[in-house]
């Protein structure tokens, strides 16, 4: 591993290849891809979208690990390769909405998605959306929503990519696409392959390394644009995957044979007519999961399927130059198999409608935005939602934004069916988040940006023994408020570019109600939800080199419910180094990444260890004709 690792940095040190600096290793025209409630009706909301270095140098990760490098988000990470899910603005798991091109892709059994198994190279813009947003996503987006967008790309002519990474421990991927395009039709390839051996060095009172933790997973995406005439449009993808992995024993485990295997089939596709003041879209999602988890000493032997068609349409129209409308209607349909219930096959109908209001004032520095939505699960109405947002110029240099919203969350299938514990009474969660923010920036030099937000959540569901056996029920009352804070500065001295980014979030998240069960609990800070969160990072480039410094810190997190135990708080810092390289039909870069080069001995999750030190070699490429 370490001559492999010198013998790529000398290849980075070589000047035989003609190069520019690494921004310019993607120059891919996109055509933007109109969608009303991604762009136009988010007004007052606080959005993130990766720019263009942070998506390049993320996309031979999965997206877990993207967020957590570039995001102050807290991903509860089991491991590598292993289980990842969120934590934003102290909300649960199952309170992210997962957007994929529309549509909500968070498992009907669990609520949320495995961040480890979507790998960044799939997709083309990764944006995060703070705080809740029912109106537009429906049941589930309380904490935030994570935004994933494939782009078409039409007129490129051909154009090919290949990524790869070798990694400490075993790891390796390798990442293949092409793409072709004309002026009316692009078809969009993408194939990856991901493996690992994850047997790292842990600390526990002796020097061993982790055992059954191989990782084995693979992808492929189609994505086809056609421009039926100039004002309509058609795209299908096809988003297959599966991943088998071994899980490792804990660290109070001597041994594990535990084994899982996840498979997914996601499937789209979207007619848009654009006219001269409206647009309508009509889509349809159907998505396919399958898990399967194996563990011969505790001699259980699961398997779980679920079904999800999504339907949509959607219309927007501007009105005049202040005043637009959008307007649509949703139908789910969602089927699950499990082992783990009596009733083998439940299903579900879900039906909504929304509608969206947006004005601007005749300058412009003024927009308002309002929106409700109604929904029916199984023919019973949930609560009904509106929200309201603004955002406003004061002057040349300050912005102000906010919103006010209602938010609400129905159980899963498995808290309402899983055998014996499934409780079908449980009611859904709902509450209210009131968010307000400030944005102040001197020319193309300086930003800061700070955020306040409040946020209620009533029937929070949780799992907890009663009479010897686990259940859910509508426990705790949750009152969430923070501060979050960005702090941006660059500039440039000739062939030199700096750039400086700190973002720290303060989070408070308690329980408000106790019962003779929770009562520990009230007052208490929620278990995995840090107070504190800062990432800070430091990138510098001179003519094709980047190097970039990053560092993390996360505040202690409690493990149980009174607080009584904790995880300490750990720094990591990490380095990595880019080389860019350009010739007539080929652009792409090099990398060495270093990454907690302190080798921090730290667990997100109790008992689950994380690697200390370890490195990854790479390289990027594109191909144009």
């Amino acid at each position: 591993m370490y001559r492999l690792f010198i013998c790529l940095f000398f290849i980075l040190l070589s000047k035989n290849i003609t190069a520019q600096p690494i921004d310019t290793t993607l120059q891919l025209q996109i055509v933007e891809v109109k969608a009303p409630r991604l762009q136009s009706f988010q007004t007052g909301k606080k959005r993130t979208t990766f720019d263009t270095f942070q998506k390049l140098t993320t996309s031979t990760q999965d997206l877990g690990e993207a967020l957590n490098l570039h995001t102050p988000i807290f991903i509860k990470n089991y491991g590598p390769g292993r289980l990842a899910t969120t934590a934003i603005r102290g909300a649960s798991a199952s309170q992210t909405a997962v957007i994929w091109n529309g549509f909500n892709i968070n498992s009907p059994m669990l609520g949320q998605t495995d961040f480890s198994l979507i790998p960044a190279f799939f997709i083309d813009e990764i944006g995060v959306e703070y705080g809740s947003n029912s109106t537009s996503w429906g049941s589930g987006a309380i904490g935030g929503s994570i935004i994933l967008t494939n782009k078409n790309q039409f007129n490129q002519g051909w154009q090919g990519e290949w990524e790869s990474k070798i990694g400490s421990f075993g790891n390796f991927f390798n990442g293949i696409g092409t793409n072709f395009s004309t002026d009316h039709f692009t078809s969009t390839t993408k194939v990856f392959y991901q493996t690992g051996k994850n047997d790292f060095p842990i600390k526990n009172g002796q020097s061993d390394k982790l055992t059954h933790a191989e990782i084995n997973k693979w992808g492929i995406l189609q994505k086809n644009g056609f421009k039926i005439k100039n004002n309509q449009q058609l795209d299908l993808a096809v988003w297959y995957q599966t991943a088998d992995r071994n899980l490792p024993p804990t660290l109070v485990q001597k041994t594990s044979v535990a084994e899982q295997a996840d498979e997914s089939l996601r499937t789209t596709i979207n007619w848009k007519y654009i006219g001269n003041q409206s647009m309508l879209q009509i889509r349809n999602g159907l998505f396919y999961e399958r898990l399967f988890f194996q563990d011969a000493t505790a001699g259980i032997d699961a398997q779980s399927r679920t079904w999800t068609n999504r339907s949509e349409v959607e219309w927007t129209n501007t009105i005049t130059k202040q005043h637009a409308i959008n307007v649509g209607a949703n139908y789910a349909y969602l089927k699950a198999n499990s082992t783990g219930y009596d009733n083998e096959s439940p299903t579900q109908n879900r039906a909504a409608v929304f509608a969206m209001y947006h004005w601007k004032n005749a300058s412009e520095k003024w927009v308002t935005q309002l929106a409700v939505r109604q929904e029916w699960i199984a023919g019973n109405a949930t609560p009904f939602i509106p929200s309201v947002g603004f955002l406003g110029q004061l002057n040349k240099e300050l912005a102000i934004n906010g919103t006010i919203a209602k938010s609400y969350r129905v159980p899963t299938f498995n808290d309402l069916f899983w055998r014996l514990q499934g409780n079908q009474s449980l009611l859904s969660e709902n509450g209210w988040n009131q968010e307000l923010g400030l944005t102040y920036a001197i020319g193309q030099q300086w930003n800061f940006a700070t955020t306040a937000y409040n946020r209620t959540v009533d029937n929070w569901i949780l799992w907890q023994p009663e009479n010897g056996v686990w259940r859910p029920n509508n426990l705790l009352k949750v009152w969430s408020r923070g501060l979050e804070n960005t702090l941006k500065w660059q500039t440039k001295i000739n062939e030199l570019q700096l750039y400086f980014s700190i973002q720290y979030d303060l989070t408070l998240s308690q329980n408000q109600e106790g019962t003779s069960a929770n009562a520990a609990s009230v007052g208490k800070q929620l278990i995995y939800v840090p107070k504190h969160k800062l990432n800070a990072n430091l990138k510098a480039s001179y003519k094709d080199w980047t190097l970039v410094i990053y560092h993390q810190y996360t505040g202690k997190v409690y493990t149980l419910v009174d607080n009584s135990d904790f995880l300490p708080a750990y720094h990591l810092d990490h380095l990595h180094i880019y080389r860019a390289f350009k010739t007539k039909k080929i652009a792409g870069n090099a990398f060495v990444k270093m990454n907690n080069i302190l080798g921090i001995n730290y667990q997100v999750i109790a008992q689950f260890p994380l690697p200390q030190q370890n490195f990854e070699i790479g390289w990027r490429t594109i191909f144009s004709k």
